[in-house]
């Protein structure tokens, strides 16, 4: 993939706090160059610190842009809104609590530039343990739930 498109990876979050900068520095560390990328968050309306964080690495990374949808009514309403930002020849979908690996990006771009009536793939997911003490966290990682 010599001339690598320009690339949106939408972020629906809520509340996220706990998990956003551990996933903030995985989007971050993905093996695309930054200037053919964006990160959009579609916020749907955290009461926590989450926009706060986002703000905070807007100043760093520009290539970071947040939606806010007060009072969303569910993730897909705050990922519209996030999609109707993206500027991206291809929108890549993740979430505040995942970890995305370093050659996320390019590996979900391989099938399109092989056969281009692809029109959509998907991937393994791997969700972010953060907190040893909880019960949801530790569910999924011993049963490989979403895995």
């Amino acid at each position: 993939m010599a001339d690598l498109p320009f690339i949106s990876i939408i972020n629906p979050i809520r509340n996220v706090e706990r998990t956003l900068e551990t996933n903030l520095r995985y989007l971050i560390d993905i093996d695309y160059p930054k200037d053919k990328m964006e990160i959009v968050f579609g916020d749907g309306g955290s009461t926590d610190k989450t926009v706060d964080i986002i703000r905070e690495w807007q100043k760093k990374y520009e290539l970071i842009k947040l939606v806010i949808v007060p009072n969303s009514k569910s993730p897909g309403e705050a990922r519209n809104a996030a999609l109707k930002m993206a500027k991206g020849d291809y929108i890549l979908f993740t979430d505040g609590d995942c970890a995305p690996r370093k050659d996320w990006a390019k590996k979900m771009l391989e099938p399109f530039m092989r056969d281009s009536s692809i029109g959509m793939v998907g991937g393994e997911i791997h969700t972010l343990r953060t907190d040893p003490n909880n019960d949801v966290e530790a569910y999924c990682e011993q049963t490989k739930f979403l895995m």
